[in-house]
């Protein structure tokens, strides 16, 4: 079971998205064509931090650390080496098996655990507490989605009032509409992403940690709508 706390709320690579047409947008940390996913691509939770609204530390049981400091607006503010920060989204490291019990014990000995404060000094610096011999790769590294969690706020839009070919792809979703949320490839995402660009319906928010529609209240429909795409990582969950 993964120790989850929670305290309140590529190198970079091109993010444009291919539309066949020249109403081209880019999509930030949106991998494109060709560009493989960061392996594995599944994973389990062993340690979940959430010191702060805009903090993210995912430990994985083989040892990864998938992470990011973000911005309000969803931006990176962790940015390897050489690499754009408009198309840096999470980033990782790897952790020994030793590194991972290390982090593990230090979490759960202490009554400090629950400590917001506390946990995002933790996260800030692990090189400065974690012995050398705790880590299998200490640099840091992009990671690249091979999924993505696509949702709706509000209301699921009223597809057959979309203009093409928006409508026509969003409907291919069932989960989507029947549940608010589905976890898509990144070739699905970016083939709706596409569908989306050719309807020339723009993002009203363009950023790594989420790209969102506002697609606004359409006939049929009782209230607004607005269409999310977050990167998921190897324990997605809608």
């Amino acid at each position: 079971m993964a120790f989850i706390v929670a305290a309140s709320a590529l190198t970079a690579v091109a993010a444009a998205v291919a539309t066949g047409s020249e109403h081209g947008t880019h999509f930030a940390g949106f991998p494109p064509v060709g560009v493989k996913a960061s392996t594995p691509t599944t994973g389990r939770l062993v340690i979940g931090l959430r010191p702060t609204a805009t903090t993210e530390w995912n430990v994985y049981a083989d040892g990864r650390i998938i992470w990011q400091k973000w911005t309000h607006s969803g931006d990176a503010t962790v940015v390897p080496k050489g690499a754009r920060r408009l198309d840096t989204g999470y980033v990782q490291q790897r952790l020994t098996a030793r590194g991972v019990q290390l982090l593990r014990s230090r979490i759960q000995s202490t009554g400090k655990a629950r400590t917001s404060a506390w946990l995002a000094k933790v996260v800030a610096h692990p090189n400065r507490w974690l012995p050398t011999t705790a880590w299998a790769d200490p640099q840091i590294q992009a990671f690249v989605p091979s999924r993505y969690l696509v949702a709706f706020d509000r209301d699921y839009p009223a597809v057959s009032k979309l203009p093409p070919p928006a409508g026509e792809v969003l409907a291919q979703y069932k989960p989507l509409k029947d549940h608010g949320c589905q976890i898509l490839t990144t070739d699905q995402a970016r083939a709706l992403l596409q569908a989306l660009v050719k309807a020339r319906i723009s993002p009203s928010d363009n950023h790594a940690r989420g790209i969102g529609f506002s697609l606004g209240l359409l006939p049929g429909q009782p209230h607004p709508s607005y269409l999310h795409f977050h990167p998921a990582l190897p324990d997605p969950r809608c």
